[in-house]
């Protein structure tokens, strides 16, 4: 959906989608994907991450759980930098692997 269709829906100023928009991808509940239309006008559109959120208490504690997707890259991404920081050179600073 492009922020344009989001600020028609929700009745709200290109501006504020925006910021709105900003603040989620900083949490990373949002993808943007670049589009073309067939006239060869190019736009973002925006895809929520986010699966679900689960709220509980727990002896008086809140809980919240949030299930955001990821793509294949970023969890092999985030795969590669847990093994650096965890292999024998990581800290040698020698520059190398």
């Amino acid at each position: 959906m492009s922020a344009k269709e989001l600020a028609d829906i929700c009745d709200r100023s290109l501006a504020t989608i925006y910021r709105r928009i900003q603040a989620m991808e900083d949490y990373n509940l949002l993808s943007e994907e670049l589009t073309r239309d067939p006239d060869g006008t190019q736009y973002n559109e925006y895809k929520s991450d986010l699966n679900e959120i689960t709220i509980g208490i727990d002896d008086g504690q809140l809980e919240v759980d949030v299930d955001i997707e990821r793509d294949t890259v970023d969890r092999f991404a985030e795969l590669i930098e847990d093994l650096e920081g965890s292999g024998p050179h990581s800290d040698t600073g020698s520059g190398e692997p």
